[in-house]
């Protein structure tokens, strides 16, 4: 006999990632798009994937210097910083 699984228990499994990219785009507003980003795959190595903290830090924080490199650095290309950046570099 064949299980059938619920769909309610698929959308309750989705629930974590999609909420975790809606925190993920509101830290991108307030803190800026690449420190959200490399916050966001902090977390999501530390708690879905179950990495080691050291190299969850480690790989976010490659990959957030990575992105800014490329993008900010090498292509010149503006992208976005975050309130809380635009509020310290008004003073």
């Amino acid at each position: 006999e064949v299980k059938r699984k619920s769909v309610v228990a698929f959308q309750l499994k989705m629930a974590g990632p999609l909420l975790a990219i809606l925190i993920t785009i509101f830290a991108s507003y307030m803190i800026g798009l690449i420190p959200a980003l490399g916050l966001y795959i902090i977390l999501w190595l530390k708690a879905v994937e179950k990495y080691p903290a050291v190299k969850s830090v480690c790989i976010g924080v490659g990959t957030g210097l990575f992105l800014f490199l490329v993008f900010d650095f090498w292509l010149k290309v503006p992208v976005p910083v975050g309130k809380i950046v635009e509020m310290l570099t008004a003073v």
